[in-house]
């Protein structure tokens, strides 16, 4: 039987988006391209599926509340907050709206498109940079006083004393647990995205600047990527998970010990509560660490922002 391709409708931009970052027009990419769970990028229906679904799980949390506390209050007005979005004239720009996340997610690509596009097809190796620092690990339960400026700064120190100076990265967060221990475990901080590699870089340098006490089991890594579009959006998801560390027996295979696994996990109750608090305050604007010098327009803002030294 012949086979018949699908596509996308085409959209007009609308006045008040002239970069259609809360449309269905491009950018477009493929999530987990040719493997388990192949899709298609985020569409604006489903962006707000999952935000309608935010306001009824921050409603649920802060009226079942035992007693009103500053969390369940706050987890009500956040739910407010997100359920008056209404793009693209009116956006709530809140760090947990997965709809406004969706739409900064698609600047971010664009962006990296703009930038790094052209000179890709003139023979340019693009290279994804991971980092996981020791300092970005915040105990379950405090991200409230997590100063995320700090955090910034530490990472441009540690990236300026290796030589690196151009960069576009993208914050991801994840509750990292372990099978069997007793406690609510940390919330662990990821930048990836890109960047230009100096001539003289000394990985080893930048892993020791973020991993001085040798807990995290890989600070740095550098990576090709296949798609720029999929590379850049990963970085600005608007899922979180919660990873537990489990000891694998590795029975099935006797060239090979026990070793430590990890499974993925859906993040829910008072932790996904707990993340979508520190993502507005935080706002839009600090998912991303941006050296500045090259880019075509500037990111998404949230309205709120950040007292002096953090969230008190």
């Amino acid at each position: 039987m012949p086979t018949t391709t699908l596509r996308r409708p085409l959209f007009r931009r609308h006045p008040d988006d002239p970069l259609d970052l809360f449309g269905d027009g491009p950018p477009h990419w493929t999530i987990n391209k040719d493997k388990l769970g192949e899709r298609e990028s985020p569409s604006v229906r489903e962006a707000t599926h999952e935000r309608d679904a935010s306001v009824f799980k921050l409603r649920w949390h802060g009226n079942h509340a035992a007693n009103q506390t500053a969390t369940s209050l706050a987890a009500l007005a956040l739910a407010d907050k997100l359920d008056t979005c209404a793009p693209p004239r009116n956006p709530c720009l809140s760090g947990a709206c997965p709809t406004c996340m969706r739409a900064q997610q698609r600047w971010f690509v664009q962006d990296t498109m703009c930038v790094l596009g052209p000179r890709v097809r003139r023979g340019y190796r693009a290279l994804v940079l991971s980092l996981v620092s020791e300092f970005g690990r915040i105990p379950a339960g405090s991200t409230n006083a997590f100063d995320i400026d700090r955090f910034y700064d530490s990472i441009r120190a540690a990236l300026k004393a290796c030589g690196i100076e151009h960069y576009k990265l993208g914050l991801d967060i994840s509750l990292n647990q372990r099978a069997g221990v007793a406690g609510p475990g940390f919330w662990q901080l990821q930048l990836w995205g890109f960047f230009h590699e100096p001539k003289k870089l000394s990985r080893g340098q930048l892993k020791v600047l973020l991993n001085p006490n040798g807990s995290v089991t890989r600070p740095v890594k550098v990576v090709k990527p296949t798609s720029l579009e999929a590379a850049a959006a990963y970085g600005l998801k608007s899922t979180f998970v919660r990873r537990v560390s489990y000891r694998k027996a590795n029975l099935d295979r006797e060239d090979r010990g026990q070793c430590w696994n990890t499974r993925g996990r859906i993040l829910r109750g008072e932790a996904w509560v707990e993340l979508m608090l520190f993502l507005d305050r935080i706002g839009l604007q600090r998912r991303l660490l941006l050296s500045g010098r090259t880019l075509s327009l500037p990111p998404l803002h949230s309205r709120n922002d950040l007292p002096p030294g953090g969230i008190k």
